[in-house]
């Protein structure tokens, strides 16, 4: 028996830690266990800091979106409404799973989701192909090149201040 707790530890019982590890990379990839902690290993590391002056130009050009992403999670390549966990989930409560991934076409956009995510997010500058709009009205695209990881907090700082 593995039980689970909410502050990132897990007190193994009846399992190895290697098996528990086993049975983590199946269903949590990036997740592992280390002396009875769940370790998660971030996949997008911020690379670059949010200005006003970029946010202006990535604003004003018809290929580049912003989304938040996990820090934790791979992007994929479909979207789902954000009430769903996963693209089984939404299928199964007869939601539509688009190909393409959800963005916002400008900062403002992307911060009036804000309140749905946080500092386990960043901010992803995408550079992307338009296929269509998605569950909430936000464009979805075909993701060709992250040009910049931002900071959560620090995004959402600089659009609040200006």
């Amino acid at each position: 028996m593995t039980r689970f707790l909410f502050n990132n530890t897990i007190k193994i019982s009846a399992l190895t830690e290697r098996e528990a590890n086993n049975i983590f990379k199946v269903k949590y990839p990036g997740v592992k266990i280390e002396n009875s902690k769940v370790i998660r290993e971030e996949l997008h590391i911020v690379n670059n800091i949010p200005t006003i002056k970029k946010m202006s130009q990535y604003d004003n050009n018809n290929n580049i979106f912003y989304r938040f992403q996990s820090k934790f999670y791979e992007i994929g390549l479909q979207s789902w409404g954000m009430i769903y966990s996963s693209a089984e989930e939404a299928i199964e409560d007869g939601s539509d799973v688009l190909e393409g991934k959800s963005c916002c076409d400008n900062t403002k956009e992307l911060y009036s989701y804000r309140h749905e995510f946080d500092r386990n997010y960043v901010v992803l500058i995408a550079k992307g192909d338009y296929i269509g709009s998605g569950h909430d009205n936000e464009s979805v695209i075909n993701i060709n090149d992250i040009l910049e990881i931002w900071d959560y907090e620090e995004f959402c700082n600089i659009v609040s201040n200006n």
